[in-house]
């Protein structure tokens, strides 16, 4: 029974992983400790996540790289839900460093919601760049 649910976990992550892939613009990021919400046009510039089949993760500002890491997905617990959520975490090749994390929820095919898992931290959201 632990070799079905682990390969039903692995094919999940598999799927999300594989769903992430592309580049995503971004539209708006709401949190902080004040509650601000910001969009491109509030600060002058776009930005996109650029998540690669390889695991190579780039965050662009217009046109600029701002940083390059790598991503995987992997089960875990959320500050904001119960039980076991998706989370996208950012570090180094062999998963040793983790340097960002966050949960990840898909809204429709082309709507991805980042939620930063710290206190006071922002939830972003981005649609699918054709």
């Amino acid at each position: 029974m632990a070799t079905v649910l682990l390969s039903c976990k692995k094919d999940e992550l598999k799927k999300t992983a594989e769903r992430l892939v592309g580049e995503w613009a971004w539209i708006r990021s709401t949190g902080g400790l004040i509650g601000t919400n910001i969009t491109p046009s509030s600060e002058g510039y776009n930005e996109s996540y650029l998540f690669q089949k390889n695991g190579i993760f780039t965050h662009y500002r217009d046109t600029a790289t701002l940083h390059s890491n790598f991503y995987w997905v992997e089960k875990g617990t959320s500050i904001y839900k119960t039980g076991e959520v998706d989370l996208l975490i950012l570090g180094n090749q062999d998963h040793t460093i983790v340097n960002s994390t966050f949960s990840l929820e898909f809204n429709g095919e082309n709507g991805l919601i980042l939620k930063e898992e710290c206190n006071d931290c922002f939830e972003i959201i981005f649609t699918r760049k054709d």
